[in-house]
């Protein structure tokens, strides 16, 4: 998900109101007299406009966001007597940032890229929060995040457009895994909804990962039998169908509750729903392979061999991890000035961390490719929810 805020921040009117909010964001915190001018006027002596983030690229964003809800008293501050009677107003950059807060097109390019992120920097601020498991709640968020984008442009017939080609070239290139659509299924919270939508994705998904994880064709037909009674929300399932036991309790442990009955099909959706898909936020990870990987200039069978090559490397160094949380606000000391990293170098263009989109390290997955060929093969059949009780 990161390379997809990546690709949107390297839009050009986006990359431009990102520069425009950097350099904004630089002159009020690097110079003291202006941060403590803004602090006065947003009534905080702690307040910040600097929004640390786990994940590097949302961090130009939340600044954007940080902005905007502050326009009004960034307006008022730089057209004050403080501010004319400041050193600073005197100064090019000084002038360069009153110009910019007092420019009505800046504020409606700064809009206009908020709208365009703000639903994907939901999700990521969500993933892998106290290292709860995710996995269950991508593949229906994906979908969500879509939705919200097409809706902030409701103005303009096509101009989600170009943001959804960005988000699919990643989530189809890199991002989605049959485990997400198996997820989507085994997800109570959205199984048991009636907007839940079966389609041959989701059942090639769930089909491909019972084949991948369960090779004995025994508990393949055990888990397509207990499947029909987790769709009937027969036996014990019928005490975990309530609205408000499926919405209080974490997807892997409503199956540990509510699962025992059907051993086979708990044990996949477990091992399944367990996953927090932020293996490569809490590990340092050697990122040359996905890197590589990205490169458009590879042909389809470089593309195939270093695939294989990238999962083989990241769950070995998945395993032997360090699992500590990197601390994300560690560039900013309790005054609000940067300590390590100049705020212009924090938000230039990295290198691309394709690494941030693999799967965890509980499950050593093989590539889950799903090829015509496999689908033909798949024993399992997926009953369709019945939602008459």
């Amino acid at each position: 998900m990161g390379l997809m805020l990546e690709k949107i921040a390297a839009v050009n009117d986006i990359r431009r109101v990102l520069d425009e909010a950097t350099g904004l964001v630089g002159f009020v915190h690097n110079n003291a007299a202006v941060l403590k001018m803004f602090r006065d006027f947003t009534g905080s002596e702690r307040e910040n406009l600097i929004k640390p983030s786990k994940m590097r690229s949302a961090i130009p964003f939340l600044i954007l966001e940080s902005i905007l809800s502050y326009k009004d008293e960034l307006k008022e501050m730089f057209t004050s007597l403080e501010w004319k009677s400041c050193f600073w107003s005197k100064k090019v950059e000084g002038q360069e940032a009153a110009g910019l807060v007092k420019s009505s097109s800046f504020w409606k390019r700064a809009g206009m890229a908020s709208k365009a992120t703000t639903a994907l920097i939901r999700v990521v601020d969500k993933i892998g929060v106290d290292n709860k498991p995710s996995i269950g709640f991508i593949y229906e968020t994906m979908d969500q995040i879509k939705e919200a984008i097409q809706y902030e442009f409701r103005d303009s017939k096509s101009g989600h457009i170009p943001l959804w080609k960005l988000i699919d070239e990643i989530w189809d290139g890199f991002l989605h895994s049959p485990l997400h659509a198996a997820a989507y299924y085994l997800n109570p919270t959205f199984f048991y909804n009636r907007n839940f939508h079966l389609d041959t994705e989701v059942s090639s998904g769930l089909q491909c990962s019972v084949i991948r994880m369960e090779n004995d064709q025994r508990i393949q037909y055990l888990i397509n039998k207990q499947a029909a009674q987790y769709c009937r929300a027969d036996g014990d399932f019928e005490n975990g169908y309530a609205e408000d036991e499926i919405n209080n309790a974490h997807p892997d442990l409503w199956w540990s509750v509510y699962g025992n009955r059907c051993p086979e099909l708990q044990k996949l959706a477990i091992r399944i729903l367990s996953q927090t898909c932020d293996g490569s936020g809490r590990c340092s990870l050697d990122r040359s392979v996905a890197e590589k990987l990205v490169c458009k200039e590879q042909n389809q069978h470089e593309q195939h061999r270093l695939r294989d090559q990238m999962f083989v490397r990241y769950n070995l160094q998945l395993v032997g991890a360090n699992r500590k949380k990197r601390n994300a606000g560690g560039d900013i000391d309790s005054g609000g000035r940067l300590q390590v990293n100049d705020l212009r170098r924090l938000f230039a263009p990295e290198r691309r961390q394709a690494a941030d989109f693999l799967p965890s390290c509980r499950l050593q997955q093989k590539h889950f490719t799903v090829h015509s060929s496999l689908r033909k093969s798949c024993s399992v059949t997926l009953p369709i929810p019945s939602f008459g009780k």
